[in-house]
This record gives C-alpha cells, structure tokens and sequence, in this order.
C-alpha cells in the first residue's frame, strides 16, 4: 500500500512538473505584453520644459496689425502697435512630443496684503501657439531641440485692457478684470500624447496701459 501511495504522489509531482514550467511562460509572457507598452513610453518618450526670459525672444512687439473698420468700408483700415509676452517651449530628449497643447488654467489677482486670491476665472481654455497663422490652437509635434513659442498676453494701443492669447474670452473674464490695474499671476499648462504635464507661473503687473507692464516668471 505504502508503494502504490508513493507512485500516486510521484505522478502527482510529474503531472504538475509537466505544466509548470509552461505555466509560468504563459504568465511571464503575458505580463510582459501588458507591461512591455507602457514600460517603453516610460523610458523612450518625449519630456517638455516651459521657458521664461525678459528678453526679446519673450516680449515680441509687431510694428502694425491691420483690420477692417466695418463691412461697409472694406478699404478702410484700422492700424495699431501690438505687444505678445510668450513662453518658450522645449522638447530636451531625442523623441518626438506628439500632440502638444497649451492651456491657461488660472488667473490670480495680487490683493492689498501681497497675496494671490483666486479670480473669477476657474476655466482650462486653450492658448495660442505663436506664428502658426493658419491653426493657432490645434496641436502640434515638437521635435527634439526646436524651439516654439506660446503667445500668452497681448497688449494693444488702441486699448486699456491686456487680453489673454486664448482661444476664446471666457464669459467669466470680465472686461472689468482686464483693465484693472494690478498684479496677476497666471498659470500656464502644456501637455501631450503621453508627456507629463508641465507648467509655469507668469507674474505679470499691469499699469492700465499697452505699454506699462512687467512681467517675470515665479
């Protein structure tokens, strides 16, 4: 009886000796195609950086901006100066940053005791890349090493208030806001096809006219 007992569990051992080794192949193979994919995005992927400087690369002045002044006077035109204040955006690993977008994502205002309180702004709306005339909004590839430039504010001198580069106005942002003079601080978002998102902060002190602004980045 003790042989035949010992034979039983001698098979026993060889039945499932025979499908472990295949067993534990399936499963190592099936968790590498699960995990292979999201692994190779990790390490071989494109990485953003948002970039700030007071130089002339950063504060773009275009000498006139031509509009008509009405359907009714085709030929008549409107001219004004106009200032762009931009972020530099930067692909700095060698593969290509698929589908990027930039998005302004707040506005604060500066009250009387030096702290940054929330305006009445809670909107994602997307900003405007610059010199792409024909699809200023849409998405773009960024190769690596290439410069590009997203216009956040624009300054006119026909006018008194400063205008956020988005998309569309936010029926939320008021035109009283814009012409307030003060100090706002604006939160910028840029993100793509499997990149991490990346921001920046511009702090920007409006004085009630085109050309009476500064601006850094926090």
């Amino acid at each position: 009886m003790e042989t035949i007992v010992l034979s039983l569990a001698n098979v026993q051992d060889t039945f499932w000796a025979s499908f472990a080794g295949p067993l534990a192949g399936f499963l190592g193979g099936f968790a590498t195609a699960i995990l292979a994919e999201p692994i190779r995005q990790r390490l071989f992927r494109a990485k953003l950086k948002l970039e700030f400087e007071s130089d002339q690369s950063s504060r773009l002045s275009s000498p006139f901006l031509a509009r008509a002044h009405s359907d009714d006077f085709a030929g008549e035109q409107d001219k004004y100066h106009v200032q762009f204040i931009r972020v530099r955006v930067r692909n700095i690993e060698q593969y290509l940053a698929r589908s990027c977008r930039a998005f302004l994502v707040d506005i604060e205002k500066q009250n009387e005791q030096g702290v940054f309180e929330q305006t009445h702004y809670y909107d994602s709306i997307q900003l405007k890349w610059a010199s792409e005339t024909q699809y200023p909004w849409h998405e773009i590839d960024l190769p690596y090493g290439v410069n590009k430039y997203i216009d956040v504010i624009e300054t006119r001198s026909d006018s008194n208030s400063f205008y956020p580069c988005t998309e569309f106005l936010s029926s939320r942002l008021g035109e009283e806001l814009l012409t307030q003079p003060g100090t706002f601080r604006l939160t910028i978002l840029v993100t793509g096809d499997a990149l991490d998102p990346q921001a920046a902060k511009l702090i920007f002190w409006w004085g009630g006219e085109w050309t009476t602004f500064a601006v850094h980045k926090e």
